[in-house]
C-alpha cells in the first residue's frame, strides 16, 4: 500500500464523506420538491429548480469518484486481492447512482419539461412508473452509499450478509414504489366519481336554498297582507 501522510488521507476521506452528504441532500430535496408539487402545474421555475439540484448531484458524484478512487489506491494499490466485499458493493452502488443520474438527465427531466403547464398527475401510467422507479432507486442507492460509508457493521460484513442486505433494500424500494403508485392511481380513479357527485348535488343544494328563501319571502307577504286586511 502506498505511503501517504495520514493528514492527506483524512482530508480525502472528509471530502469523500462530504460529497456523499451533499449528493444525498440534493437528491432528497429534489424528491421533496417534486412530491410537494404533484398536483400543481409544472412551471419553468420548477424545471429550473430541478436542473439546479441535478447539477449539484453530478458535482457530488464526480467528487465521490475522484476521492473514492484515491482512497482505494491508498488502501489497496488497486490490487483486487486487497478489495473487501464492502468495497465491491460500494463501487457497485456508486456506479448505479451514476447510471441513475444519467437516466434522470436523459429520461426524467425531458419528460417533466415536455409537460410544462400540466400536472405530474396527468402523466400516463407508464411514465409515472418510470419516474417513480428512477426516484426510488436514487433514494435507496444514496441511503445505501451513506450506510456503507459510516457503518462499522457493514465494513466488517462478509459476502453472505451483504448479499442479503443489498437486495432487500432494493426490494423494499420496489414494493414502496409499487404501493405508492397503486394508492395514487386509486385516488385518481375516484376523482371523476367525486366530481360527478358534487355536480349532481350542487344544483339541488342551490335549488333547496333558493326555495327556502322564496318560501320565507312568501310567508312574510302573507303576514303583511293579513296585517293590512285587519288594519283596514
Amino acid at each position: 500500500m502506498p505511503e501517504i501522510d495520514l493528514v492527506y488521507v483524512d482530508m480525502i476521506r472528509y471530502v469523500h464523506l462530504l460529497s456523499v452528504a451533499i449528493g444525498f441532500g440534493a437528491s432528497f430535496l429534489a424528491d421533496i420538491h417534486v412530491l410537494g408539487r404533484l398536483g400543481s402545474e409544472i412551471t419553468d421555475g420548477t424545471i429550473e429548480t430541478l436542473h439546479h439540484y441535478h447539477k449539484i448531484v453530478w458535482t457530488a458524484l464526480i467528487l465521490m469518484w475522484i476521492t473514492g478512487l484515491l482512497l482505494i489506491y491508498v488502501r489497496t494499490g488497486f490490487n483486487l486481492n486487497n478489495f473487501s466485499p464492502k468495497l465491491f458493493v460500494k463501487i457497485g452502488t456508486v456506479t448505479l447512482l451514476t447510471v441513475n443520474a444519467i437516466l434522470i438527465g436523459r429520461l426524467a427531466m425531458p419528460m417533466v419539461e415536455a409537460n410544462v403547464g400540466n400536472s405530474l398527475l396527468d402523466l400516463p401510467i407508464n411514465k409515472k412508473v418510470r419516474a417513480a422507479m428512477i426516484g426510488g432507486v436514487s433514494t435507496t442507492s444514496w441511503l445505501l452509499a451513506l450506510a456503507l460509508g459510516v457503518s462499522k457493521f457493514l465494513a466488517a460484513s462478509d459476502w453472505p450478509v451483504l448479499l442479503a442486505i443489498v437486495p432487500a433494500c432494493y426490494l423494499a424500494c420496489l414494493l414502496g414504489v409499487t404501493g405508492g403508485l397503486t394508492a395514487l392511481q386509486f385516488r385518481l380513479s375516484l376523482r371523476p366519481l367525486m366530481f360527478n357527485t358534487r355536480r349532481q348535488n350542487g344544483p339541488t343544494d342551490r335549488s333547496n336554498t333558493r326555495n327556502k328563501q322564496h318560501g320565507s319571502l312568501d310567508e312574510r307577504d302573507v303576514e303583511r297582507n293579513l296585517y293590512n286586511a285587519f288594519a283596514s
